[in-house]
């Protein structure tokens, strides 16, 4: 089964024209899983250069973009393209546009990083048994004898690189030719280490537990805010400081992602509270939420949250589908944190008042009923909030810039769909219909369990959306002006749902 995304075009199967490297000259500024030596060796046939987690070449440099430039092979020799980055590709001091060849000896710069192509002889290292090496006739083949790579004999022709400029390979450099990009767990932990969000999310943690034991003992009200903002801002937070670690705010001013967030926050939330009082029905004010009721909710949060998006549709620094997810997911998350600091403020008073009322209770009784319900409501938000309002916030705007031309908003097929399924996620996930078919008499434990198995299957429906959007908009990146146009929606979703290819 193919794993080709839609809208892209393969990389066409071409073997190196030479082997090739890249030396860096700021120390440090950058990491690549193909340095040898010191050097990157281009063992791909597409280098992938930018700061994005992820590149072949992760350049730690503020004017780079996310995804900068590309080098390829050939059947000329190698060649460069910068992806539309916003301060230029330069080779030999020239700013570059399109696909510029590479000669050994030239100088590349991408914004203040500042590297130099170089090609190496094709003798093989020392052999080194399981190692890679190449065959009598020139021929590189990896540890069992495939083939990896073809090079003619040195002499400056058909896309050689002329023999004066060459030196001998690096140790290592025909085992990056052959290795694949890592995978799995372990490359997860090893790219996710250094990282600082995960542990600002297990502090926060240890703060909230320790903050809430502190509330129980002592019963101390002014606690009460300070659990609801920890509990409330702990995953949006985190979830911010990761695409920061990840290099995904890039090319996209911290200003306009900070407005996004907060937008999403004050606004999306101050316009879903004037318009759902008036659309509802008055048994949704109580709880009882129907289908119909749980669409409507959808329609109203699903719009509110879009609107401080929109402005951004006429920036033309934020221009690409990425853009348009990154910013709905913080908009999305802006809105969580306030939506869930508001029901558990309204938990705490409602445990609070409804156990001052009963017969015999007391101040302290009716503090701690009231604390533990606002922890209950505020524990399962927290646990949940990576499923919701990101998500679908996410799915609606990567469409509406996936589909833009210009600073307009257009109101495609595309977008409706995008639409109507953030809608149907967000309605499902309110209706929560498993609630209503566990029996009278099961207990609490299996209610919970069906309801956050319900909640579960629909978050992982969203992130499966999400996911297919997301590895669209990275792949249309990578090919910068060479992407084609992008399939109708449905086939991507399709394809990302289904593991089919779009045609």
């Amino acid at each position: 089964m193919s794993s080709a995304v839609p809208g892209t075009a393969p990389a066409p199967a071409v073997a190196p024209p030479y082997p090739a490297a890249l030396s860096v000259a700021a120390e440090g500024g950058w990491r690549s899983g193909l340095a040898r030596d010191g050097r990157i060796a281009l063992a791909r046939a597409a280098v992938q250069l930018g700061r994005l987690e992820g590149s072949d070449v992760v350049l730690l440099d503020p004017l780079v973009s996310r995804h900068h430039a590309v080098i390829r092979w050939t059947p000329g020799g190698y060649e460069i393209e910068d992806l539309g980055s916003a301060n230029g590709t330069h080779v030999q001091g020239r700013r570059i546009t399109g696909r510029t060849p590479l000669a050994p000896g030239q100088t590349i710069r991408l914004g203040n990083t500042e590297m130099r192509f170089e090609a190496y002889a094709t003798a093989p290292p020392e052999s080194a048994q399981g190692g890679a090496g190449v065959d009598g006739n020139g021929a590189g083949v990896d540890g069992n004898g495939a083939l990896a790579a073809r090079w003619p004999a040195a002499g400056g022709q058909n896309g050689q690189a002329p023999a004066g400029t060459m030196r001998a390979a690096p140790d290592g450099f025909y085992e990056a030719m052959a290795q694949a990009r890592p995978r799995g767990l372990r490359a997860l932990v090893r790219t996710q280490w250094g990282k600082r969000y995960w542990r600002v999310f297990l502090a926060g943690l240890v703060a909230y537990f320790g903050v809430s034991e502190v509330l129980r003992e002592t019963g101390n009200l002014h606690l009460v805010p300070l659990v609801m903002l920890l509990a409330s801002a702990l995953v949006p937070v985190v979830f911010v400081m990761f695409c920061w670690e990840q290099n995904a705010f890039a090319d996209m001013p911290l200003g306009v992602v900070g407005i996004t967030f907060l937008g999403g926050a004050v606004l999306g939330l101050t316009i879903a509270a004037v318009l759902e009082p008036l659309l509802l029905p008055p048994e949704a004010s109580a709880g009882e939420i129907t289908l119909g009721a749980a669409l409507l909710i959808g329609v109203v949060e699903e719009t509110a949250k879009v609107v401080p998006v929109l402005w951004f549709l006429r920036d033309r620094r934020v221009r690409s589908e990425l853009d348009g997810l990154i910013l709905g997911a913080a908009a999305g998350m802006g809105f969580a944190a306030l939506e869930t600091a508001g029901y558990g403020f309204a938990a705490f008073l409602l445990g609070f008042t409804n156990t001052l009322n009963e017969p015999g209770a007391n101040v302290d009784l009716a503090l701690a009923m009231g604390t533990r319900q606002m922890n209950v409501q505020l524990l399962l938000r927290m646990a949940l909030a990576i499923f919701g309002h990101g998500v679908w916030t996410a799915i609606v705007c990567a469409a509406l810039w996936r589909e833009r031309r210009g600073n307009r908003v257009r109101l495609t097929l595309g977008v409706l769909v995008a639409f109507a399924l953030a809608v149907t996620l967000h309605a499902m996930w309110d209706w929560s219909p498993l609630a209503a078919l566990v029996p009278a008499g099961a207990g609490q434990v299996v209610s919970l369990v069906a309801i956050l198995g319900w909640f579960v299957v629909i978050g992982a429906t969203g992130l499966t959306v999400l996911g297919a959007l997301l590895r669209e908009a990275l792949e249309r990146a990578k090919r910068g002006p060479d992407a084609a146009a992008p399939p109708p929606l449905v086939r991507t979703l399709a394809s990302g749902l289904f593991g089919g290819q779009a045609r």
